[in-house]
This record gives structure tokens, sequence and C-alpha cells, in this order.
């Protein structure tokens, strides 16, 4: 979509809902094409591009949420999408003892773009394959590995949202990520390891050079676990973590938890409810332990500078010193529990309602070098 018809599309859909009897609506448009690239060993397994546009409506009427997305640009199919977030709002609303209220926060006008030194598009798709395979080949880095999956996914978007509080943000991103995987067998015993790697960018963020560097770790590393001895039982000790498990910990044990529809206990899929409902202000870790969550980063694969709202995404204490401090909020939330909403409502796409969920969510560095 154009920009000039990006916005007036936004507008329609606006001025519709506000005729239907929506008290609040956000209208967000959005453009997104995705190529993505797996190898296996040698081999090309999959390789696709796709793109895709549409809008997703989201409004208040009576006291209740109502969503709804079209990829149909027409001005009826649009006004169809409109009337019917309105009419799901209405219903979920008479089913609600306490009508939804939101945190006030400042209209925002702004436009963003990702930094982005090299294109996709300027890269030929045999030549990211090529580099997939090199990252195969150091891999397997002995004879016991005996499998290697190279992938690559690369995703530009431009999205507009518009708010019927007078906010209006465009965010034209770019960000590719994937994963180098080996897996060993000997004598019995199968082991695996694999890297991540990625950010907000263009194809710079998956340098070969730099890929191929990770891939040879990935694959010796198989092959120095086939070859451990178990670790004995020790019992409580301590231990200096894999910044990849730190990761994967950091994101289930800190991360989903702090989300605060979990929080109240709204949401328990995918990443499950929170262990500390009920806990702020409580020592609950270390007094080395500080963690935030913060999208404002350039070039974090969680780069998103404002949320799905409209809200400027800025650095949240989650932990200080030990203290469980803060949840990641949205509006809605923010206003249940008195506190400032800092963006932390995101959708995978126009057509996926807005769900509270960390951007770049890590622990802060202490006095060590």
């Amino acid at each position: 979509m154009e920009g000039h018809q990006i916005e007036d599309t936004a507008e329609l859909i606006l001025k519709s809902a506000e005729k239907l009897g929506a008290s609040y609506c956000e209208a967000r448009a959005e453009d997104i094409t995705n190529e993505t690239i797996n190898v296996e060993g040698s081999l090309l397994k999959a390789g696709y591009n796709f793109s895709t546009s549409g809008v997703g409506i989201r409004v208040l009427a009576g006291g209740a949420w109502g969503f709804s997305s079209t990829t149909d640009l027409r001005v009826s199919e649009i006004k169809d999408a409109v009337t019917d977030a309105i009419r799901i709002a209405q219903a979920g609303g008479k089913q609600r003892k306490k009508p939804i209220t939101l945190r006030e926060v400042k209209p925002v006008r702004e436009e963003v773009t990702t930094r982005v030194q090299e294109r996709f598009a300027n890269v030929d798709f045999k030549d990211k394959v090529e580099s997939l395979i090199e990252c195969n080949k150091r891999l397997k880095a002995s004879e016991e590995v005996i499998k290697t999956t190279a992938n690559l996914v690369m995703v530009q978007s431009d999205k507009f949202i518009a708010t019927s509080e007078g906010s209006k943000v465009r965010f034209r991103h770019s960000m590719a990520f994937g994963t180098l995987s080996a897996f060993g067998s000997s004598s019995g015993v199968s082991e695996a390891a694999s890297a991540e790697f990625g950010g907000s960018g263009g194809y710079e963020m998956v340098e070969p050079s730099s890929l191929i560097e990770l891939s040879q770790d990935a694959g010796e590393r198989v092959t120095s676990l086939l070859k451990a001895k178990a670790c004995p039982n020790i019992g409580k000790t301590q231990v200096i973590m894999d910044p990849t498990y730190l990761a994967l910990l950091v994101h289930e044990i800190i991360g989903h938890p702090s989300e605060a529809d979990r929080v109240m206990g709204w949401e328990n899929a995918w990443g499950g409810g929170a262990w500390w409902q009920g806990m702020l202000g409580q020592q609950i870790g270390s007094k080395v332990l500080n963690a935030v969550d913060d999208g404002n980063i350039p070039g974090a694969l969680g780069y998103t500078p404002f949320d799905d709202e409209c809200v400027r995404c800025e650095k949240s204490y989650l932990i200080k010193e030990g203290v469980l401090v803060g949840h990641i909020q949205s509006r809605q939330t923010a206003k249940e529990f008195d506190t400032d909403a800092k963006g932390g409502m995101r959708s995978f796409s126009f057509c996926c309602l807005p769900l509270i969920r960390m951007s770049n969510t890590y622990i802060l560095g202490g006095d060590w070098s």
C-alpha cells in the first residue's frame, strides 16, 4: 500500500468505528514480505518468498474489545470489517461486569525506519543458499556429526497505526534471523548443538563470515559432547551459564511471567501463567539480579520503538536488586495496576489481535568483567 492509501484507509476505519459507537479504535495497516530458506547438508529443502497486505481493526465498544481484519482493501469490505469488530465488542460487553478502561497516554506522531546497510533483495537467492551450505559444511566438524541444518528468515514490513485519540505511527522495519544446528551420534549416544543469529537490519545482520564461525563452534561442541563424560552428581553448586541457555532461562522464567495479562490470569496459553502473581515488592532472587524489558534497542531482534498501541517503548525494570518491581504492561493492565504503559503490546501481523509480549528481555551486567 502506498503512503496516502494507508492513511486514507486508517482514516476510513476510525470514522466508521466512531459512527458505529466505538469509544476507542486502532487501525493497523501493514505490508509484510517474508523470505525463508532452509538447507539440510548441501540440499535446499525449502525456499519461498511471500507478501501480504491488510488491515487490523481493534475497537472498544460497550465496554469490551472487538477485533477483525481483512486483506480486501475495498471500501465496502473495510466497512464490513469495522462492523464485525463493533459487533464482537458489543457482544462481549454484555458479558462483562466491569467495562474496560485504558491508561491515558499522550498522542504521538512519529515515523521510524530500521537502519539497513544491505537490502535483502540486493543479494542473489543463489548466494544466500550457498552461504547456508557453507555453514553446514562447517557444522559437520567430524564424522560423528550425522545431520546439519541451516535456516534463514528475512522479514520486511511497513506498518502504519492510527488511533482515535490522534496517534499516528509508521514503522518501516527489516530483520533477519535463523538457526544453525548439528546432530551427532556415537556409540549409542546422541547429542545436538545449535546457534541462533540475527537482529534488526538488513542482510548485514547475517554476514556469512560470522555465520561460518558460529557453525564451526556448534559442530565442535557436538563432537566434544559425544566424547565428554557424564556430569557427576555434585549436588548444589555454582555454575557459569552458556549465553544461549541464559537467554532461554530469562525468556521463560522472567519474561513470560512478567507479561501482565498472565499476571492478571487472563492468559495461560503458550508460555503459561505467572509464578509471581501478587508478589510485587517481594524479594524473589539474589540482590545481584537486575532484569529489564526494553523494545527501543536498534539492531536487537526485538526492536520495536513503538508498540501496537502507539506507546513509546521504554526500558522497564522487572526485577531490581532481586525485588520484583514491575510487569510488562498494556494500557489496559497499566490502568489495573495504576502504573505507566511503556510499550508492551505486540501483534504478530495485522491479522492478529495485539497481546502483551516481551521485546528485548535481559539481565543487566554486574560488576564482573
